[in-house]
């Protein structure tokens, strides 16, 4: 809010002719989970055209919010106006503009009642060839009529630029595809890789695509970190444990680490929470406070069956001694 005060106290100091300043929140859950790259020996026209196609295959996937189409040319088609012309005419843009409008329309045509349904009747109007227009009459003097070629020159070219991708210096096109909050990267991401290989075979010849800034992949990094610090683990404290506090404890442990993993997984998924960041980082902190808690545990119970208590009460006495402070550090 602070920063959009100060954009609207710095709207008057601005040209008159600048568009409107926009203040947005940025949202990191919005930004394109993988890039895809297409390259080409043809013109970017051409391989718009591929990407387009992509970009509707990506947004049929589930969990997909959008697939944007960056650096592609856009067609547009261009009217310049010569002002001399029209002031030889006695015309202005107004008279120009009005006659595009009132020739380039559909126009409703009313309904027809045909046995039990309605139809909608349209009288289609709109130019198709964009060098018609320059046939067009914008009005009629004693001298004839004047069209659009006289006073303006039509140019069916592109629009301006507003992105720009490269790869390697040369020009390309970008798709982004962004999934909806809450969807599972990794999934989406396959099934993105899954619609270029079925396309691949589809594409013209001298298509290039290359896949960056794929987000999955940092995810099954941690991934593959998670299981790797849990089965290290794992074997590590059950066998220091077993060698310095004999086979029982490190039973008791070699069961503790799987089983807490398990419950943890499972009360994910009844929870509807999928893998993500904080998930992955949270379990991997979580699974060495859990090797921690077991050994000061086991330790105090070893200490306490030492000074000649049974096995029960010796459990319960070296727990209770240490559970406050192992709960502490836990719920810290």
């Amino acid at each position: 809010q602070q920063v959009k005060d100060k954009v609207d106290m710095a709207k008057s100091d601005l040209p008159s002719d600048v568009d409107d300043p926009v203040v947005s929140e940025v949202d990191f859950e919005n930004f394109p989970i993988i890039n895809i790259i297409f390259t080409a020996d043809y013109d970017l026209v051409k391989l718009k055209e591929v990407a387009d196609d992509f970009s509707d295959r990506f947004e049929t996937i589930p969990g997909v919010l959008e697939a944007r189409v960056a650096g592609a040319l856009e067609r547009e088609l261009k009217i310049n106006v010569d002002p001399a012309r029209l002031a030889q005419y006695n015309l202005g843009f107004n008279d120009v503009t009005g006659a595009i409008q009132s020739e380039h329309v559909t126009i409703p045509g009313g309904t027809m009642d045909i046995g039990n349904f309605t139809y909608s009747v349209r009288v289609p109007g709109e130019i198709r060839d964009p060098y018609a227009f320059q046939d067009l009459v914008i009005t009629a003097t004693e001298h004839g009529p004047v069209y659009i070629r006289d006073v303006a020159e039509v140019e069916y070219g592109f629009k301006d630029r507003e992105t720009i991708s490269r790869l390697d210096g040369k020009p390309s096109i970008t798709v982004s595809v962004s999934k909806r909050a809450g969807e599972n990267i990794i999934r989406i991401a396959d099934a993105v890789k899954d619609i270029i290989k079925e396309r691949d075979a589809l594409i013209p010849k001298g298509t290039n695509i290359t896949i960056q800034g794929d987000f999955s992949k940092f995810i099954r990094i941690i991934v593959a970190d998670l299981e790797n610090n849990i089965i290290s683990g794992f074997i590590l404290v059950v066998l220091c444990i077993f060698l310095f506090l004999g086979f029982t404890n490190s039973f008791f442990i070699a069961v503790a680490i799987p089983l807490s993993m398990l419950v943890s997984f499972a009360a994910l998924s009844i929870m509807g929470i999928t893998l993500n960041f904080i998930v992955l980082f949270s379990l991997i902190m979580a699974l060495g406070m859990l090797v921690d808690n077991a050994i000061v545990i086991v330790e105090n119970i070893y200490r306490h069956r030492s000074m000649g208590k049974d096995a029960i009460q010796g459990a319960i006495d070296g727990t209770n001694e240490v559970a406050m402070a192992v709960t502490s550090s836990t719920l810290t």
